[in-house]
């Protein structure tokens, strides 16, 4: 019994103990969210005057009290940061690129999808056709070519409305017009041993002319389908020379070669050309004094093809290769040393040796003269330029010595080699310089050339290719230029979207024409720059084309209805002309004006067209 009274005390101080306890942690926790006292609440100040003092505080309860005093530590905001943008949506989309100038479908083309860092590499089938998961849902393309070798995509990016495929059952395919490099279809026998994959093709003005004048060739590798075929990189030469044009086919490690004409050079070719393949030959050997000392010269070959000249050989020998076979005629050019003609024959596959020792020339002595400016002091970029009449080939250059303080220059051209020779003087100025060209023989030293300016300021100017919509550059546009309507006139390209022309004096005229692949068209003189000699063309996407309508002694037709294949129409204005706008191409036109009739111009009877580059010009006629 006293056990049990002593364990009921004992419960009873623990239980008073424990109260005390919960009781103090509660003071606690209420002393610690209680607001912050004033000054004045924390720490009376003396009265002043009252002889009352401030009461005193432990320092224990000091600390006490700066620790509830002092200021919790912040929280660190977090950086806010901005959340990637959501990916362009995509979707599925069939389609077909055909040829812009004929509509035939393009085969084996790769192009790229989609924006620049998320395309997506597509090529075409041998029916040209193509399926892309890169579509926006909209139903705009962006297409940008590849070269023909798979490397980096060539010219501007392009949009193209396309039907998009929204389920498997749906496999209809958009036509998506293109304008692509010339393309051939081969129709030769191989040899045995030569696969398409060995040939390579060049693309090269046939015209010696233009030859002469450096123009550029184009070369491209050989595809397999059906009938071997080619398609070249750019779209066109940068100045377009005049037909025809040759394609030689090389077969470069077995030698075997052959060559054809076409006519065209722009989009797909309409037939197979014929190329009949024999395997070349080669001829070369010495080409020295006979003291043993290198002359420089050239050497010119004429046979079934015509007359080529190789060249120049300076290191005492020559070698040509790739030569048909047949029977040609040899002729060494050189300004200071001369060699007979000779026949030579070669055969399929024959490599032949032939020295050629030269004897020196007789001299003819210099021709020198003077160049003489009217209207201003000097001209520092005048260069005279002297050509042999007997051997094109041969050309010298010098810069006109201009002398201080004077208006003329002077010129020398010693050593010379008896025979007539064309001089002229070229520079980068408009002014006219007279005469034009000199038939000359020499020795002459009394020859005098005068340059004729105004004194007028010569300007030139800046044209860039600008995306109306997003104020980006677009790349890869092509220029006409001319003079007037009528006059012939040149084509530029850059990989760039900038060209710079001129320079131009005060009255020179001439007109513009701007293209871009997948926009419109813009159009402008000189009157379209600014004072700086600056001009921004903006074009928006699509398609637009300038049409003018005479009648057969050119007197321009107002009032023609141009009708397009959707059954819209536009009307030529006062001068003839009519600008079409639309999102693509028309691939035809048709012309209403009465019982008139087209009899000529850039149009088929069946109302397809080419677009030279400044307008699609026709003829209307009335019946007879």
């Amino acid at each position: 019994m006293k056990r049990l009274a002593i364990a009921a005390v004992l419960l009873a101080i623990m239980a008073v103990l424990a109260l005390v306890l919960t009781l103090g942690e509660r003071g606690t926790a209420v002393a610690q969210n209680e607001p912050e006292a004033t000054p004045e609440e924390r720490e009376p100040a003396a009265l002043v005057g009252s002889g009352e003092i401030a009461t005193p505080v432990s320092a224990e309860a000091s600390e006490e009290r700066r620790e509830v005093e002092r200021p919790a530590p912040e929280t660190p905001v977090p950086e806010l940061v901005e959340a990637p943008a959501p990916p362009e949506p995509t979707a599925t989309a069939l389609g077909r690129l055909v040829d812009e100038a004929t509509g035939e479908p393009v085969p084996f083309q790769e192009f790229d999808v989609g924006p620049p860092d998320d395309s997506e590499r597509v090529e075409t089938d041998a029916f040209g056709s193509f399926e892309t998961k890169r579509a926006h849902p909209s139903g705009a393309l962006s297409i940008r070519l590849r070269f023909d070798d798979g490397g980096q995509p060539f010219g501007a990016a392009f949009s193209h409305p396309i039907e998009l495929a929204h389920d498997a059952d749906d496999r209809r395919r958009a036509d998506v017009p293109i304008k692509i490099g010339p393309t051939y279809e081969l129709d030769l026998q191989l040899p045995a041993g030569v696969e398409p994959a060995d040939l390579k093709v060049t693309l090269d003005a046939k015209n010696p002319v233009e030859d002469a004048w450096g123009l550029r060739a184009r070369e491209a590798s050989v595809r397999e389908g059906e009938r071997p075929w080619v398609r070249f990189q750019k779209p066109d030469f940068y100045l377009e020379p005049a037909p025809p044009w040759q394609l030689e086919v090389v077969a470069k490690e077995t030698a075997w070669r052959g060559t054809a004409a076409v006519d065209s050079i722009t989009g797909i070719y309409p037939k197979p050309v014929k190329v009949v393949l024999t395997q070349a030959a080669e001829l070369g050997g010495r080409l020295e004094t006979a003291s043993g000392q290198n002359v420089e010269a050239f050497v010119g070959l004429t046979g079934p093809a015509g007359t080529k000249t190789y060249g120049p050989f300076e290191h005492g020998s020559y070698r040509i290769r790739w030569l048909d076979p047949g029977v040609y005629r040899l002729a060494v050019y050189s300004s200071t040393h001369e060699h007979p003609e000779l026949e030579v024959e070669l055969a399929s596959g024959e490599s032949k040796t032939l020295d050629l020792v030269v004897a020196a020339r007789p001299l003819g002595g210099a021709l020198a003269g003077v160049v003489r400016s009217e209207g201003r002091e000097r001209y520092n970029d005048l260069r005279v330029i002297l050509r042999s009449v007997e051997h094109v080939k041969l050309v010298e250059t010098q810069m006109v010595q201009w002398q201080p303080g004077t208006d003329r220059g002077t010129f020398r051209f010693d050593g010379l080699a008896t025979g007539e020779y064309k001089l002229a003087v070229f520079g980068h100025s408009t002014a006219p310089i007279e005469p034009e060209l000199l038939d000359v023989s020499p020795p002459r030293e009394d020859l005098e050339f005068v340059v004729r300016d105004s004194g007028t300021e010569l300007r030139s100017y800046t044209i860039t290719a600008v995306d109306a919509e997003t104020g980006e550059c677009i790349q890869g546009p092509e220029l006409h230029v001319r003079p007037e309507r009528g006059k012939s006139g040149m084509r530029m390209w850059t990989s760039m979207c900038e060209f710079k022309l001129g320079p131009y004096r005060p009255d020179d005229a001439f007109e513009w024409v701007l293209r871009c692949e997948g926009y419109e068209t813009a159009w402008g003189d000189r009157s379209s720059f600014d004072a700086d000699g600056s001009c921004e063309a903006r074009v928006r996407r699509g398609w637009s084309g300038r049409v003018v309508v005479q009648d057969p002694d050119g007197t321009p037709l107002a009032g023609v209805a141009i009708v397009l294949p959707d059954g819209s129409s536009e009307a030529t204005d006062v001068d003839g002309v009519a600008t079409l706008r639309r999102d693509q191409r028309p691939p035809k036109l048709a012309f209403v004006y009465g019982d008139w009739r087209v009899t000529g111009g850039d149009v088929d009877a069946d109302g397809s067209y080419t677009d030279t580059g400044f307008d699609v010009e026709v003829r209307l006629a009335p019946p007879d």
